[in-house]
């Protein structure tokens, strides 16, 4: 997050010129100990970072070229184990030493610069490349459009709007990265948000869960601004969304 960049997986190399920020960072494992960090890193004149490309073009050897795109279904994809299987739609004229059904690693799933999570049965778009060692793989694989495979993009997140608002952090995982807020009395949430704590809680329920509050807001650590540190207690400010599953916080800020 703390990188300006336009490639699916951020990165650096030796050498390159950058332009950066700095914020104090507080690191709570080592005893609250300050300590400075780079914060949102550019290239000199403020363009963002974009080598993955380039850098591509002299590595892989594609089929088609480079910038063709296929589409076809990802069957699932698995963080864990870090890659996961594509079918490639039917009706294009390519060799027939290339499969129909495809690995895609974890580099090639274009997420945005976030880590992708587990997904399954989902129209995407890609192209194909010829590994090293022999078997043609995916090759940066994005929902159709070109649009990253980003959790907003994949729950269908609705801003709220920019305005900011005041809560507590009641529970955070910091193991699994989540944890929700509860808004401070003062706050008056979008009747549509209202709505939809309300189904999420009632979902829930359904499932036998136990909820002892229907207007926590879920947070992910993907949510929080970079070097910020999270725990049970903190005051933070935040922006609403509403998505497919409910409602959440998002912007999470001191």
């Amino acid at each position: 997050k703390n990188l300006s960049s336009d490639d699916r997986f951020p990165f650096l190399v030796q050498g390159l010129e950058v332009e950066f920020s700095l914020v104090q960072f507080k690191d709570w494992q080592r005893g609250g100990s300050s300590t400075l960090r780079a914060s949102n890193v550019t290239l000199v004149g403020g363009m963002h970072i974009a080598m993955q490309d380039e850098l591509d073009s002299t590595q892989k050897t594609f089929v088609g070229g480079q910038h063709l795109r296929y589409t076809g279904t990802l069957k699932f994809f698995s963080p864990r184990g870090g890659f996961g299987f594509v079918v490639m739609d039917q009706g294009y004229d390519v060799d027939p030493s290339v499969p129909s059904e495809l690995k895609v690693d974890k580099d090639e799933v274009n997420s945005g610069g976030q880590q992708p999570g587990y997904m399954q049965n989902l129209a995407v778009e890609f192209g194909i490349y010829k590994s090293q060692r022999g078997p043609y793989k995916v090759y940066n694989m994005t929902l159709p459009g070109g649009h990253p495979l980003t959790q907003d993009a994949l729950e269908n997140r609705i801003s709220m709007g920019l305005g900011s608002y005041r809560g507590e952090v009641v529970i955070w995982n910091a193991r699994f990265g989540f944890g929700f807020i509860r808004p401070d009395p003062s706050v008056i949430m979008p009747q549509k948000v209202l709505a939809k704590l309300e189904a999420q809680a009632s979902a829930a329920r359904a499932r036998g869960r136990h909820v002892s509050e229907d207007k926590l807001l879920y947070f992910r650590r993907a949510d929080v601004t970079s070097g910020l540190n999270i725990f049970q207690g903190s005051q933070v400010g935040y922006q609403i969304y509403i998505d497919d599953k409910g409602a959440g916080a998002s912007d999470v800020t001191a």
